[in-house]
């Protein structure tokens, strides 16, 4: 089903479409101070909002893919929570800004969610590459090759713009774990998901293909807004409220986009098995 009439993603485009209107008064009126109240605000409601509304949309169509007894289901599941653990990092991330008036800390609970999803999408970008037919596709000697240097690639890349002059002089092992695991993490969810999306073969018809290229931006989206939170963080230059929110809204939008999608391609073989 086209997004412009799937009830959904038209409702997650209002979303979208109202945060953008919301970031850009913040924009013209706001303040670029990291605990300023009007930001604050911004920041724990556009990002809890998309995620939880994702992840409740996401479990709940995992039914009619059969739930944890299919790859598909499990895909949406797996992937609807690393969704949630955004939504867990967001409220974290707002209530130390909020309620406790204080910056985040790092490490801090926030990263539970931040970096706990990594593993979870990565888990349905594997499972979701078996229903798509990517992983047979992969046996072959071309796509295997493919499939090794992508991932070599993007792993090579976030290592060489965050970790190459990496300083451990002083460094916590837990915020050295996680300084680490975030860029190649990351890079390696888009990694998959691109190569589930480039070896997907015709299932029905080339339909889930299409589908899948609503994660591959999404993918792309939360590494691009990662790796600039990344960077201003270490440049001192992270404000709430700022555009490194709003690469975020973008990358909650596509991912919600995506699991609707599949949802929505789900609802159809449901409908006509019934019908049959």
């Amino acid at each position: 089903m086209p997004i412009w009439k799937d009830r959904l993603s038209q409702i997650a485009i209002v979303l979208f479409l109202f945060f953008t209107g919301w970031w850009l008064f913040l924009l013209t009126t706001g303040s670029t101070e990291t605990l300023g109240a009007k930001n604050l605000l911004f920041g724990a409601l556009y990002g809890t909002t998309m995620s939880l509304f994702g992840t409740i949309v996401g479990l709940t169509a995992a039914k009619y893919w059969g739930g944890w007894k299919s790859i598909m289901g499990k895909a949406m599941i797996v992937l609807s929570i690393g969704l949630f653990g955004q939504f867990i990092g967001q409220f974290a991330f707002s209530f130390y800004n909020i309620v406790l008036n204080v910056e985040t800390p790092y490490p801090s609970l926030a990263d539970v969610g931040y970096f706990g999803n990594i593993p979870f999408y990565a888990l349905g970008i594997i499972f979701l590459s078996r229903a798509s037919g990517a992983y047979v596709n992969i046996k072959k000697a071309g796509a295997m090759l493919f499939a090794i240097i992508v991932p070599v690639l993007m792993i090579g890349l976030s290592y060489f713009m965050f970790l190459r002059e990496y300083d451990f002089t002083d460094v916590p092992l837990l915020t050295s774990l996680l300084d680490f695991g975030y860029p190649l993490g990351l890079g390696l969810n888009v990694a998959l998901i691109i190569v589930t999306y480039q070896l997907s073969r015709k299932m029905l018809g080339g339909l889930m293909k299409k589908r899948i290229m609503f994660l591959v931006v999404a993918f792309i989206a939360q590494y691009i807004a990662d790796f600039n939170f990344l960077y201003q963080n270490l440049q001192g230059t992270w404000y709430n409220g700022g555009y490194g929110d709003y690469l975020y809204l973008v990358a909650y939008l596509f991912m919600a986009l995506g699991i609707f999608q599949l949802r929505s391609v789900a609802l159809a073989l449901h409908r006509s098995h019934e019908g049959a």
